[in-house]
């Protein structure tokens, strides 16, 4: 056969592609007609038993089988009609194809030119020929042809009813080698990433040739593997296995080598402190993500488009840290890597010890703290009795320690990862006192009196026992007791006590001196050497200026002996201040007063606006309106005290309170309460006031409570008291005296 080609046309063709002419080759066997003897009965009227025929098809050569065609026909005699009679192929001794049955519903002929054997699975024959061979003998391929006939004539294969009516042609349709393919994976390669080139032959007689332009080592290889490092275009040469059958085929492709990353600048906020967060980032890029992981602890290993962030970090994440770069094109750079520090957290402990524990008044003890996990300069806070105390230094020193002083160390630890503080475990200390002990001294004790216990601790607080254990008044005499120490820190000591048959009772506590009007306290009906009995008069009387003898006579049985003591009761001072006195803003005036007595202190309140607040007549410039009281005393130490306004007029000033400094609570309507009436104006307010004594005789919280001069539902006497107004205003408290007068 001659193929004519327009020049133009193939010329325009190979540009874009390659050129096939058809590769389609056949080659035909024939049954014939006289060698089919006739179809199969199926008196069941199924199509289940055929007459079966044998023969060869020629494959055509140099090609791949890919189909087959059929051409037949049959006649229907009387009784039969064109549906009783079907056929069916065997190809290559295992493919079964559908059943071709006829359709006419009379006698006559029934043709099937050129049709596709169908497997009977509706499937094509291409997976039922044998693998094409290259040989100058033709490849006959095996058919089978069955001939069914149902319901009607004779048994078994007979003619008479339904019989070939045309030779039977098998056509085998081939390919020649035609086409073949060239792919890269991947096409668009990134630097250093190996691309696979796969090289495909099709039809014709595998196995295929594969020539490979500039890359002989892979001659005959269809997949081969590539390092490309900049783009590069790929040939290859296919044939199949006969030669000059189907020809050669080239096949090029061209493989593009994108750019590799650079090299991520990798950094981390290393050293971290366990419990921390660990930070490691790369540049931003846009289209850029990081891969970052630990792989030697398995952490990370994931995409990052910047910073990879661990929150509570632990020592597992120490170690080398890995960044891998890839591109918006999917290429990799190379692992970058950074170091990676986790430091623990200094968790301190300490503990402390001493010298010593037990020791003497003004012993030194030294004290030497131990730190464990606290850094390299830990800071020390020593403590005793929980007060601050020593220097920052791990060691401790003092001679000035009392008994059951605690001792302890506080360490707080140092550097970037300290921790909290640690408090040592706590040293008390036991400090007995030096020296000699002392004592009260003991009796004359009356004979056969019950006698006090000797005290088991001295007044320096030194403990000790007695030798005797216990005082015997059971003869007169002197007997001396000895004191020994518990501590080696203080010496031996002893008392002589004196067992008298008659014995002079003593009165320490009774003062022999009183101001007019004073609470006197009760006479004492003990002596000091334990002598019992009664006074006559049987209490202080202060009521009167003058000397009063008081006599104590010792109850029956005791051995004291009568005792008198003179007790005087002094005139109080008196004090008389002049009229109250206005002044210029920015003036002055002498507070002229008129005293009485042996006056040994003056006192003036406030002192505020006053030269000398100490003198009888000190000059007052006060810069607002002020009440000044004088309390004096005199060398029997009794008081008295009067008041005197100050009042500061043109300028605007004024006192915040104005406190009366005297009353007159005897019932004639006059002045009979103690009121400070401008209280009114702080809320909260409160007034206390004291006798010369220190004594509370009164307290109010109440802004609308007088005071009538009792104590206890008890008028008071005569004299200075002593008041404290607190203003609740965060301002000083004011004080001053307030006098009694009936």
């Amino acid at each position: 056969m001659t193929l004519a080609i327009n020049s133009d046309f193939l010329n325009a063709q190979v540009k874009i592609s390659d050129v096939i002419i058809d590769p389609l080759v056949q080659s035909m066997g024939t049954l014939h007609k006289n060698m089919i003897l006739g179809s199969h009965s199926n008196q069941d009227c199924s199509l289940d038993t055929a007459c079966e025929y044998d023969f060869m098809v020629p494959a055509p050569p140099g090609a791949t089988l890919i189909n087959a065609m059929f051409s037949f026909g049959f006649t229907a005699n009387a009784p039969c009609v064109g549906t009783d009679g079907a056929f069916s192929f065997a190809i290559n001794g295992g493919c079964l194809s559908q059943q071709y049955q006829g359709t006419a519903s009379g006698t006559g002929q029934q043709k099937f030119p050129n049709q596709n054997i169908l497997l009977n699975n509706g499937g094509s024959l291409a997976g039922c020929f044998p693998s094409p061979v290259c040989s100058p003998l033709p490849q006959n391929i095996p058919f089978s042809f069955y001939f069914y006939r149902k319901c009607h004539g004779p048994e078994g294969c007979d003619g008479s009813c339904i019989a070939a009516s045309q030779d039977l042609t098998i056509t085998l349709v081939g390919r020649t080698f035609d086409s073949a393919s060239l792919s890269a994976s991947p096409q668009n390669s990134c630097a250093g990433t190996p691309v696979t080139l796969t090289a495909r032959g099709y039809y014709g007689i595998p196995p295929y040739n594969f020539v490979w332009q500039g890359l002989s080592q892979y001659n005959g290889d269809s997949v081969i593997q590539v390092n490309p490092t900049t783009n590069t275009t790929y040939t290859v040469q296919i044939s199949d296995l006969c030669p000059g059958a189907g020809g050669q085929i080239m096949k090029s492709i061209s493989v593009k080598v994108l750019p590799k990353p650079p090299l991520p600048v990798f950094t981390s906020n290393s050293p971290v402190c366990t419990g921390g967060q660990l930070i490691l980032s790369a540049p931003p890029i846009p289209g850029t993500t990081y891969f970052i992981e630990n792989p030697g602890a398995g952490l990370g290993g994931g995409q990052y488009t910047s910073t990879a962030v661990f929150n509570n970090v632990t020592a597992a994440y120490s170690g080398t840290w890995i960044a891998i770069a890839t591109d918006a094109n999917g290429c990799t750079s190379d692992t970058a890597r950074t170091i990676v520090v986790i430091n623990p957290t200094l968790s301190p402990t300490v503990t402390i010890t001493s010298s010593a524990t037990n020791i003497c008044t003004g012993t030194l003890v030294t004290f030497t703290a131990t730190a464990i996990n606290a850094g390299n300069s830990p800071t020390y806070q020593w403590l005793v009795n929980s007060k601050k105390v020593g220097t920052n230094s791990p060691v401790y020193s003092s001679n000035s320690f009392v008994n059951n002083d605690a001792v302890s160390c506080v360490v707080s630890a140092s550097g970037p990862c300290a921790g909290a503080f640690d408090v040592s475990n706590i040293i008390v200390l036991t400090v007995s006192p030096s020296g000699t002990p002392t004592f009260d001294p003991i009796g004359p004790l009356c004979q056969n009196s019950t006698p006090p216990v000797l005290p088991l601790t001295s007044k320096e607080g030194i403990a000790g026992t007695w030798s005797p254990a216990s005082i015997n008044t059971s003869a007169p005499g002197t007997a001396t007791y000895i004191f020994t120490p518990s501590s080696a820190c203080s010496t031996p000591t002893s008392i002589n006590i004196t067992i008298a048959t008659t014995i002079t009772p003593t009165f320490p506590t009774v003062a022999d001196s009183y101001c007019l009007n004073d609470i006197a306290p009760a006479l004492p009906t003990t002596s000091k050497e334990g002598i019992n009995g009664t006074w006559s008069p049987s209490s202080i009387n202060t009521a009167t200026v003058g000397s009063t003898v008081y006599t104590f006579t010792p109850a029956a049985g005791q051995c004291g002996t009568s005792l008198q003591i003179a007790i005087v009761v002094n005139p109080l001072p008196t004090l008389t201040m002049g009229p109250d006195v206005t002044i210029a803003p920015g003036a002055s005036t002498t507070l002229n007063v008129s005293v009485t007595g042996n006056i040994v202190s003056y006192q003036w309140q406030p002192s505020t606006g006053l030269n000398n607040a100490t003198i009888e007549d000190p000059v007052a410039s006060p810069s607002s309106t002020t009440v000044y009281t004088l309390n004096i005393i005199d060398d029997n130490k009794c008081e008295a005290s009067d008041s005197i306004r100050i009042t500061v007029s043109g300028g605007g000033g004024t006192s915040k309170i104005s406190v009366p400094n005297a009353f007159s609570p005897n019932g004639d309507g006059i002045n009979d309460t103690w009121v400070i009436t401008t209280l009114s104006a702080f809320p909260g307010a409160t007034v206390d006031v004291f006798n010369r004594y220190g004594q509370p005789v009164f307290h109010s919280e109440n802004l609308n409570k007088a005071w009538d001069g009792t104590y206890n539902g008890k008028p008071l006497p005569v004299g200075t008291y002593y008041y404290i107004i607190d203003l609740k205003n965060n301002e000083k408290k004011t004080a001053g005296s307030v006098t009694i007068f009936k």
